[in-house]
């Protein structure tokens, strides 16, 4: 069975999810700084792999990270790498490499089809980018006679006294994923032809951004999120990274490379001043002030 997931933070979690078995003990170096002597020691433990046991290999995972919630759509999508270019340019030969991983993955979804292989994804139903890429895996397997199953992943999951967000399935700890596989459904024929239909309307419309409203992928204005980045800008000097983890709270499924790219749109278009550029090592350090005429036009409460 191919194991599929929309991005590679996930795949990498669920491969390593994939080689464990409950009961074992975790390999690697451990260094503490501060906290008590019991803190200090407790951390020194061998920890061990409290999670659900997968079946498989971990080279049962594949990733596609074809950003489908941004840019405009065709009918042929390819690797998407001038997309990946646009969103991870920063990163010297990271949209080349996430490119060539989508090839091979399409290339073993062919060779799925050919052999009738299951295939199951991993999707978190607040992400358009992933909700995205399963309608997409669901138009590309329309035809075919492949056995089809998702795994929809949690949006809020309570662990002890703790309440946490997810705003995808790259976010969710590897030990989560083998009592998440229990969540698997399979996908009927007319359900998948649905979610085909849903992804061929995508197309038609081509907007240059898909959001999830009310628990649907709709096309929107590339501008769709621009009202809560505005929002969440305080009065004179701004950290950009303050801004953007504000917004990402209230937003969860959007990424935040594509708030940033509209912070820089905001920037060229005279709406934001630069007061300070990014470091070489930390891209989100940039400071930014709202021009006063733009503010009390523009910002709203959210």
């Amino acid at each position: 069975m191919i194991e599929l997931t929309f991005g590679e933070s996930p795949a990498g979690a669920l491969k390593f999810a994939k080689s464990m078995k409950k009961g074992e003990k975790l390999q690697g170096a451990v260094s503490v700084f501060g906290g008590t002597p019991k803190e200090r020691r407790d951390a020194l433990r061998p920890r061990i792999w409290t999670g659900a046991d997968l079946k498989g290999s971990p080279k049962d995972v594949f990733p596609l990270t074809l950003a489908l919630d941004i840019g405009a759509l065709s009918d042929n999508i390819g690797d998407r790498l001038s997309v990946l270019q646009n969103l991870f340019g920063r990163y010297d030969g990271a949209a080349e490499e996430m490119a060539a991983g989508n090839r091979r993955t399409l290339s073993r979804l062919e060779e799925a089809i050919d052999a009738h292989e299951a295939v199951r994804a991993w999707v978190s139903n607040c992400n358009p980018a992933e909700l995205c890429g399963l309608y997409f895996i669901c138009d590309l397997l329309r035809d075919a006679e492949v056995p089809l199953s998702v795994v929809f992943t949690p949006v809020i999951q309570e662990n002890g006294n703790t309440i946490v967000q997810y705003g995808g399935t790259g976010e969710i700890p590897p030990e989560a994923f083998g009592d998440l596989a229990g969540n698997e459904k399979r996908i009927s024929i007319s359900c998948k032809r649905f979610y085909a239909d849903l992804w061929r309307d995508l197309i038609r419309e081509n907007a240059p951004l898909r959001a999830v409203i009310n628990g649907k992928v709709m096309s929107v204005p590339e501008d769709f999120y621009d009202f809560v980045l505005m929002a969440n800008m305080p009065e004179g000097k701004f950290v950009a990274a303050r801004v953007l983890g504000k917004a990402l709270t209230q937003m969860p499924g959007v990424g935040d490379t594509w708030l940033y790219l509209r912070l820089q749109k905001m920037i060229k278009s005279g709406r934001l001043e630069e007061i300070a550029p990014p470091s070489d090592d930390h891209p989100y350090s940039g400071i930014f002030c709202l021009r006063n005429a733009d503010r009390n036009a523009e910002k709203g409460n959210f």
